[in-house]
C-alpha cells in the first residue's frame, strides 16, 4: 500500500478541501475521526473525487495545523495493522442500504438481473476481499468465505433481498466497532471472547464440508446452503467488546482481562486490619470465599490497606488501588459485565443455530434466516445497553494499576 498523502485543493477561512491520494479504504473512519476533533463543525468525504471537505472554527484551527493533523492521521492509517473486515465494511453502509432498496424493487420495476447482481457483488467486496486474504495470506478458512459463498449462490438463484440484508447488518456492525475505537483504545479482549472466537474458527471447515456433501448427496443447491449461515462470530466480535467497554466505564478498570479476572474471583485473602464483618459478609454474598491472614494464604488474590486506599492484588500479580467504598460496587459491576457477556453469547448463538437447523430440515426462507440473525444481534446489543452506537458511554479515568 502506497503512503497516503493529501494536498489542499481549495481553502477559504473556515473551510478546506483536501485531495486524498493512496487511501483506498477507511474513508468512513477518516471522516468520523476528524469529526470528533474539537473545533470541527462538519466533515464530508467525496469518494468519487477522493477528497475530504472540512468545515472548522477559525478561532480554534489554523490551516497549517489542521493539515498537519490530517496528514498524521493518514500516516497512522498507513502504518497501522491491516483494517479488519468490519472496519472496512463500515464504509459500505450507504451502498448496502441502497442495494437493499434496489433488491426489494427489482421485481416490481423489472430491473435487469445482471445489474442487480453486479451491484450486490460490488457491495460484497469487503466479504470477498477478506475471504481471499484469509485463504491466500493466512492459509485458513474465515467466516467471510462462508458468507461470500452464501450470498453469491443466493444471488445466482435470483434471491437478492437476503444477501443485501446480510450486508446491511454487517456494515452497520462496522459502524459500532468504529465508534467503540474512537471512544476506547484500551484492550477489550477477554478469555471468554477468545474461547468463542476459537470455537467459531474450528467449526468453519466442517461447516463448509457438510454444505458440500449435502449438495452432492441431494443434488439440490438449496439443500446445501443452510449450513453456510453458521456465523455467530461476526456479531459477537462487536457485541462482546462493546459490553466489556461498558464494564470498564462502570468499574474504571484498565482492560478486559483484569475485569474478567475480578469477575471470576472466588477466593480472597484479606489483611486482618480490613477484616470487618460487613466486608466479609458482602464478599461472601457475591460468591467470594474469604480467608483472613497477614499474607496471601495461598496463591491468589490479596486485599490490604495502602494508606487511605486499599490494594487488591489479583492472581496474575496485577495490583489495583481502589478507594474502600468502591471495592464492592466495582466487584458487582465486573460480575454483571461477565454475566452480560454470557447472556449475549447465548442471545446470538442460539438463534443462529436454530436458523441453520430450520433451514436444513424445514427450508427456512433466506430472508427469514437473515432477519432472525439480525434481530438476535440487535437484541444482544440492546441487552448490553448499546443499541445506538453514538450513545456509547464515554470513558472515565482508570484506576491505578501496577505489577
Amino acid at each position: 500500500m502506497n503512503q497516503p498523502q493529501c494536498q489542499v485543493v481549495h481553502h477559504v477561512l473556515g473551510r478546506v478541501r483536501l485531495r486524498l491520494q493512496g487511501l483506498e479504504q477507511g474513508l468512513f473512519h477518516l471522516e468520523a475521526t476528524v469529526a470528533q476533533w474539537p473545533g470541527i463543525t462538519s466533515v464530508r468525504t467525496n469518494t468519487a473525487a477522493h477528497s475530504l471537505i472540512v468545515h472548522y472554527d477559525p478561532g480554534h484551527w489554523q490551516l497549517g495545523a489542521l493539515y498537519t493533523e490530517v496528514t498524521r492521521l493518514l500516516d497512522r492509517l498507513a502504518t497501522g495493522k491491516d483494517e479488519e473486515f468490519l472496519e472496512v465494511a463500515a464504509d459500505y453502509v450507504p451502498l448496502s442500504v441502497a442495494m437493499l432498496g434496489v433488491s426489494l424493487l427489482a421485481l416490481p420495476l423489472e430491473i435487469p438481473a445482471l445489474l442487480v447482481g453486479a451491484g450486490l457483488t460490488v457491495t460484497a467486496l469487503p466479504f470477498i476481499t477478506e475471504a481471499v486474504r484469509g485463504l491466500a495470506q493466512r492459509q485458513r478458512i474465515q467466516v467471510e468465505l462462508l458468507d461470500s459463498l452464501w450470498m453469491g449462490l443466493h444471488t445466482l438463484r435470483g434471491e437478492w433481498v437476503a444477501p443485501a440484508l446480510l450486508m446491511v447488518g454487517a456494515d452497520l456492525l462496522g459502524r459500532y466497532k468504529h465508534h467503540l475505537q474512537v471512544l476506547d483504545e484500551r484492550n477489550l479482549a477477554t478469555q471468554t471472547q477468545a474461547t468463542v472466537m476459537h470455537l467459531s474458527e474450528q467449526l468453519l471447515p466442517p461447516t463448509l464440508l457438510s454444505s458440500s456433501l449435502i449438495w452432492l448427496a441431494t443434488g439440490s443447491l438449496a439443500a446445501g446452503l443452510p449450513p453456510l449461515q453458521l456465523d455467530f462470530a461476526t456479531p459477537l466480535r462487536v457485541v462482546l467488546p462493546l459490553a466489556v467497554h461498558q464494564g470498564l466505564v462502570q468499574t474504571g478498570l484498565p482492560d478486559g482481562a483484569t475485569l474478567e479476572t475480578l469477575a471470576q474471583l472466588r477466593h480472597l485473602t484479606v489483611a486482618p486490619a480490613l477484616a470487618g464483618d460487613a466486608l466479609i459478609e458482602a464478599l461472601q454474598q457475591r460468591g467470594v470465599r474469604v480467608t483472613v491472614a497477614p499474607t496471601p494464604w495461598r496463591a491468589g488474590a490479596f486485599l490490604e490497606a495502602a494508606g487511605q486506599t486499599w490494594q487488591l492484588t489479583l492472581a496474575e500479580g496485577k495490583t489495583i488501588t481502589v478507594p474502600p467504598e468502591q471495592l464492592i460496587p466495582m466487584l458487582d459491576a465486573a460480575q454483571a459485565t461477565l454475566k452480560r457477556l454470557y447472556q449475549a453469547i447465548a442471545m446470538v448463538t442460539v438463534p443462529n443455530l436454530a436458523v441453520v437447523t430450520a433451514g436444513l430440515f424445514w427450508g427456512l426462507p433466506p430472508v427469514g434466516a437473515v432477519s432472525t440473525n439480525l434481530l438476535a444481534t440487535l437484541a444482544a446489543l440492546w441487552h448490553c445497553g448499546l443499541l445506538v452506537p453514538e450513545a456509547l458511554p464515554a470513558t472515565v479515568p482508570v484506576l491505578e494499576l501496577s505489577r
